[in-house]
């Protein structure tokens, strides 16, 4: 707190200064150093609100919802939106426990009381009401004298809004009150409430769905298992599962262009290249050397720039069905948390191939996928996040899965695979 109190300090003066003098408010130093004052243990008050919240909450998520909840209340019930006279009953009581509800009730005294605003507008008016008497007039706002060509501030926001000139110094002990009360009951809860411990890498199934547990071995199947080779019992070798793909893909000088800060510059430099069908072919270079910019060219993923040069696909330049026929997958694991596995598998392959092949083969096709990946052990486990769900290794195999049931037809891209 007191770290983060330079910060505030210079943050308010700067921000009060430029909206008291923009707004015109009240050109007098004591209005001027009170209102300075208010706004300045508002911010004391609201940051003690919301480092509360987050102190006694384990997650971002938990910390959210109410933050949400409470900031909605704070605004509506602060005597501005909904004013005071037309509050409900039954709602009442959120003004009095609404901390910048006080804070605008000061400042509204400070800015209005003692002032007095020259009329704009008579009632009534109009033909016939030219040569009224001014005691037969009067101001069309709220807390008009009849005569009186002026409306006095005080009782403008005493009738409006229900404010008093006793409560402008009230309420700045109210706020003192909510900054040494909250504050309090920040550090009891940092002290007493500590964070959400980690559980290490757990898997989480839905109910009813029990993973495919790996048999326990003794000592002695151990040694016998050691001493010949590994077999992966896969129902269809790779080759029958995924289809193998006979067009040559090629480019040459391919140039990338991009505008950063009115200065263009070439990410891409006239690369030439060509990927012989059938192989896994490793684009290989030092951090930053331009690798995930070549893949997203060459992918057709990059959405500014200026790209030059020849992207062939068996000597034809590529037609609008190539990101189609493609796959790529991210750098990123992006996946839904609250679903499964086979369920993203699904989610991919029902969207993404074509319309002629049935629902059937579709499904059947994503548990060849799951084979080949060697995903059985998880395939019914929820995605989750990291220490509650798959691990780093297991959601790769699903960003890579979830390609390979789109089951592309000409490449698969895999960007920061090693």
């Amino acid at each position: 707190m007191l770290t983060d109190m330079p910060y505030k300090l210079v943050n308010s003066i700067l921000f009060n200064i430029t909206i008291y003098f923009m707004t015109n408010l009240r050109r007098e130093p004591g209005a001027f150093f009170f209102f300075y004052l208010v706004s300045f243990l508002t911010l004391l008050a609201m940051s003690m609100l919301f480092r509360t919240i987050a102190s006694v909450s384990r997650t971002l998520s938990q910390a959210m919802t109410p933050a949400a909840i409470l900031i909605l209340g704070l605004v509506i019930y602060t005597g501005f939106a909904l004013p005071v006279p037309y509050m409900p009953g039954w709602s009442r009581w959120i003004n009095y426990v609404d901390l910048v509800g006080y804070s605008f009730e000061s400042l509204m005294i400070n800015e209005f009381n003692g002032r007095s605003f020259q009329c704009s507008a008579f009632i009534p008016r109009g033909p016939g009401y030219a040569n009224l008497d001014p005691l037969q007039q009067i101001c069309s706002a709220t807390s008009a004298v009849a005569g009186q060509t002026f409306v006095d501030g005080g009782a403008y926001i005493a009738s409006t809004y229900q404010y008093q000139h006793a409560h402008k110094w009230r309420n700045v002990g109210i706020i003192i009150v909510f900054i040494v009360g909250l504050c309090a009951c920040y550090i009891a809860a940092t002290e007493l409430i500590s964070g959400k411990k980690s559980k290490g890498e757990v898997l989480l199934f839905r109910r009813g769905h029990i993973g495919v547990k790996k048999a326990k071995t003794s000592g002695d199947d151990i040694e016998a298992t050691t001493s010949r080779p590994v077999e992966h019992q896969l129902s269809k070798e790779m080759s029958a599962v995924i289809a193998k793909q006979t067009a040559i893909f090629s480019w040459q000088d391919v140039t990338y262009d991009i505008k950063i800060k009115s200065e263009e510059r070439r990410i891409l430099d006239h690369v030439d290249g060509w990927v012989k069908p059938g192989t896994l072919t490793a684009l290989m270079g030092v951090s930053g050397a331009g690798k995930t910019t070549l893949l997203d060219v060459l992918a057709t993923r990059v959405t500014m720039g200026v790209v030059g040069g020849e992207m062939l696909v068996d000597g034809r330049q590529r037609d609008a069905s190539f990101q189609r026929k493609t796959g790529y997958v991210q750098q990123q694991d992006l996946h839904l948390e609250t679903s499964t596995v086979r369920e993203a598998l699904n989610f991919s392959a029902l969207l993404r191939q074509p319309a002629h092949v049935s629902r059937q083969e579709k499904l059947d096709y994503v548990e060849d996928v799951i084979k080949l990946l060697d995903m059985q052990e998880y395939a019914d486990a929820v995605v989750g996040v990291p220490g509650e769900g798959l691990n780093v290794e297991q959601r790769k195999r699903l960003t890579i899965g979830v390609e390979l049931a789109a089951k592309p037809q000409l490449l698969l891209f895999l960007d920061g695979m090693y």
